[in-house]
């Protein structure tokens, strides 16, 4: 009795889970070098110094545009009064103050 041949997908079918493993280990092993060449940045937790750095930045911030806001209701209520439309000293001084992110 002859053993009948076998078809190509009879031959094939055994080696599809090892190829498939073998292009998944090529697409994750692309993925992490292109991970490492980003210095992983995204993973790298900060530290205590730089969370209140960052807390103070944000806070500066914030008092910033807190002046630049009562700055500015100060003026639309000069304006609606019947007040000058030029900006006084203080509102001069809260429109000049830039905020570099180095502060």
């Amino acid at each position: 009795m002859l053993a009948a041949e076998l078809t190509l997908t009879e031959q094939i079918t055994p080696y599809i889970p090892l190829l498939t493993a073998a292009i998944g280990a090529i697409i994750v092993g692309a993925f992490a070098m292109w991970n490492r060449r980003k210095g992983n940045v995204e993973t790298k937790a900060p530290s205590v110094s730089e969370i209140w750095a960052r807390a103070d930045r944000l806070e500066r911030r914030a008092r910033w545009a807190y002046r630049i806001q009562d700055a500015f209701r100060e003026y639309v209520s000069r304006v609606r009064a019947g007040g000058s439309t030029e900006l006084d000293a203080a509102e001069q001084a809260a429109h000049d103050i830039e905020l570099s992110d180095k502060e």
